[in-house]
């Protein structure tokens, strides 16, 4: 019994010894765990990686720059000379002002409401709107770029900028922002993220000056280091803070000194085609009227000076009966022309010089720019060309307009730029079918006028639209052959004579009602090969177009062109008018 109960007892104390040698074995185990664990952390978070594998758009052999907080891509990198730095003219116009123009010459022009300043490459002379200034220094061209300096840049831009040497990066930083730097209390680390696992890019030091970006997360600050590296240290590390106050301009004073207008507007173009007193008195709901005065001579150079057909007693006549007067100023409708008279800082200065002059000496109310012509290499010289006339303009008081095909067109105009610019942008809504159209057709269907106002409204302001309207018609004169092709030509004649034709001839008007418009045929009394059609433009379908006019509360029509319109037309216009005004 004795030695049963001592095998017991030795089996119970090796059992102990097991469960102990195992309690110490699973012990041992954990310390392990937490010892792997513990430097497996400290590895992670001790890795150092290249700053240029979380930033692979900067360049390690060319200036880089940098934004806020993100390296931008630029077409041309900045130059750093000495303690200076020179800030190329397209990344300015891409990120800073779309309104510094450079054309490729000797000129570069910023412009603002109320202001044009033009400078000259290599000099310190330059004009702010008909004054001479001069620059403390001056704008460099290095191939075939302009640069400009940074003092002016911090001045004019509202900017700060500095050069980091380490990664070659220039920070230009808006400072209308206020800006927060922090000194760094010990040395530390910048990680890729909030993390300590994170790896690191830099290391911090007691010191250190960072830009502070954004409140803190998860126990780290995102900062801006003096190398310009952006990256995360933890919020111990942020010391002291202070504070870079924001610059605020103040706005820029209005020059405009506009004549209010009388609304709605009801434009007409005159195709000054008669000059008399007589043709002078159209409708009073006229409220502007808008003469084909300026042209430009093409003999024997096109210089951009321009042939002027103006009178001043029309415009006594148009003041006298409570009209505005803003002539149309064309391009000669010849792309040679408006390429000329737009593409050279010199020529276009020359061209708005005289325009000021006409103003003044007409005592003109406004300018309707009329260029038809401009192809899409040219279309930014157009809209420089505004952006350089508005400001004089306005100080003399006088309303800037642009007459504009429907977008449909030309696509490639910037009407959203053009809208920035101008005082009112007057849509032809009309020529759907043209002699160049492969086939007879409407002069301004419904659908089409529509399509043209809605596009252009996606790119400039209701309050801004003026809708064309014709009141010409385009009688097609088609020949059939024997093989059964055919041509046609066309004639363009008035409302009164364009019914009177077809009446006389046999023809019967049947109406359209999804464009708005009548047609008509007949054949030719002579030649029984030949047709004659028209798409009727009359007193009716002025009525539908007034009508989408109001529907899209459009402040005006302009009328092309005055002289043939019949006279119910004004009796639907001034139904239009009594609406609009009550």
């Amino acid at each position: 019994m004795g030695s049963r109960s001592n095998m017991f007892d030795k089996r119970r104390r090796k059992l102990k010894f097991l469960i102990l040698k195992i309690g110490v074995s699973l012990a041992a185990i954990a310390v392990l765990a937490v010892g792997v664990a513990y430097a497996v952390d400290h590895v992670l978070s001790s890795r150092h990686e290249s700053v240029f594998i979380f930033y692979p758009e900067l360049s390690s052999t060319s200036v880089n720059v940098m934004i806020d907080d993100a390296i931008v891509l630029t077409p041309t990198p900045p130059l750093v000379v000495g303690d200076n730095i020179f800030l190329p003219v397209d990344f300015i116009n891409e990120r800073l002002d779309p309104y510094t123009f450079w054309d490729r010459g000797e000129n570069i022009i910023i412009t603002t409401e109320t202001q044009v300043r033009r400078y000259r490459i290599n000099q310190l002379d330059y004009t702010h709107n008909e004054d001479s200034r001069r620059l403390y220094e001056p704008f460099i061209v290095v191939d075939n770029m302009a640069f400009i300096p940074m003092a002016f840049a911090e001045n004019e831009y509202n900017v700060r900028i500095s050069y980091h040497e380490e990664y070659m990066i220039v920070t230009v930083d808006d400072a209308g922002v206020a800006g927060v730097r922090a000194q760094i209390t010990d040395d530390g680390r910048l990680r890729a993220r909030p993390d300590n696992h994170a790896p690191y890019m830099e290391e911090v030091h007691i010191g250190d000056s960072v830009v502070l970006l954004e409140e803190a997360e998860e126990g780290f600050r995102r900062v801006r280091s003096a190398n310009a590296i952006v990256g995360y240290v933890h919020e111990s590390l942020i010391g002291e803070t202070s504070v870079t106050a924001a610059v605020v301009r103040p706005p820029e004073q209005s020059l405009d000194r506009k004549q209010p207008l009388r609304y709605p507007i009801v434009m007409v173009w005159d195709a000054m085609f008669m000059n008399n007193r007589d043709f002078w008195n159209v409708a009073p709901e006229v409220t502007v009227m808008s003469p084909a005065w300026f042209t430009f001579q093409t003999d024997p150079v096109i210089d951009g000076t321009i042939i002027d057909a103006g009178n001043r007693d029309y415009v006594d006549f148009a003041h006298a009966n409570g009209r505005m007067v803003w002539p149309k100023l064309t391009d000669n409708f010849s792309a040679v022309v408006s390429r000329e008279v737009l593409s050279d800082t010199d020529v276009r200065k020359f061209v708005i010089d005289q325009i000021l002059d006409l103003i003044v000496y007409y005592n003109l109310d406004g300018i309707n720019v009329d260029y038809e012509a401009v192809l899409p290499d040219f279309a930014p010289y157009f809209i420089q060309f505004l952006r350089e006339l508005r400001p004089p303009m306005h100080e003399l008081g006088a309303h800037l307009s642009v007459a504009l095909f429907v977008p449909r067109y030309t696509m490639y105009m910037n009407r959203t730029e053009i809208a920035r610019t101008v005082d009112y942008v007057a849509v032809m809504a009309y020529d759907e079918h043209w002699s160049g159209s492969p086939e007879p057709g409407p002069v301004a269907s419904l659908p089409f006028v529509e399509e043209g106002i809605v596009a252009t409204m996606n790119e400039v302001p209701r309050e801004m639209v003026i809708m064309g309207i014709p009141v010409y018609n385009r009688v097609w004169i088609e020949t059939t052959y024997p093989d059964g092709s055919s041509s046609h030509e066309i004639r363009n004649i008035g409302m009164d004579f364009a019914r009177r034709m077809f009446t006389e001839n046999g023809a019967t008007f049947y109406w359209i009602d999804e464009i708005g418009s009548y047609y008509a045929e007949f054949p030719d009394p002579v030649y029984p090969n030949v047709m004659h059609r028209v798409w009727l433009e009359c007193e009716r379908s002025v009525a539908r177009k007034l009508d989408m006019a109001r529907a899209y509360e459009l402040p005006g029509i302009a009328i092309w062109q005055s002289g043939l319109e019949n006279a119910a037309t004004w009796d639907v216009i001034r139904e239009y008018i009594e609406a609009m005004r009550n």
